[in-house]
């Protein structure tokens, strides 16, 4: 039904456009589908950057290096991700970069970076929790978790993995995470 009402729309106007697509991206990462999130994301990213939304732009670049992440290519996630950081750091776009510093710490933690992940995931989750943002202070948990796992940090994991639970207890959708 969106789509009958708003692609003769968005053909016209990038700012609808640039929301379909992401609207289709977000879709498709909800139905485990990142391939199409992917997709979908790299065509909202210029759509918002034609309209002067240089933020959302920026947000699509996380977003789609999210995709790419999930997808198994860390190294290309990695640069994505660094530059989209600088980016938002350089804008002020202080959620915008925590989300970049939270989706770095699995890229570098499967590469074997495991400090730098650590300590990324780490500042991704006291901005998180500055902003009172349990939803992705939870999944910045559970990657610090996952990278302490690879550390050999039982005990430390064990903490964080409980603690990400607490955090996404409210978020039914995440718990499973």
């Amino acid at each position: 039904e969106l789509d009958r009402v708003a692609a003769p729309i968005a053909e016209r106007d990038y700012a609808v456009a640039a929301r379909l697509y992401a609207l289709h991206a977000s879709r498709a990462l909800c139905y485990g589908d990142p391939a199409a999130a992917l997709q979908w994301t790299e065509l909202s990213i210029p759509s918002f950057a034609f309209t002067g939304d240089r933020r959302n732009a920026c947000l699509g670049r996380v977003n789609a290096a999210h995709a790419i992440l999930q997808l198994g290519d860390h190294q290309r996630a990695e640069r994505a991700l660094r530059s989209a950081l600088a980016d938002a750091d350089r804008m002020g776009l202080h959620n915008v970069s925590a989300l970049a510093r939270q989706n770095l710490g699995p890229a570098l933690g499967r590469m074997g970076a495991l400090a730098e992940a650590r300590a990324l995931e780490n500042l991704a989750i006291r901005a998180f929790s500055g902003q009172e943002n349990r939803r992705q202070e939870g999944r910045a948990r559970a990657y610090l978790a996952q990278n302490l796992l690879l550390e050999g940090e039982l005990e430390a994991a064990e903490s964080e993995a409980r603690t990400a639970v607490a955090r996404l207890a409210p978020i039914p959708p995440l718990r499973a995470f």
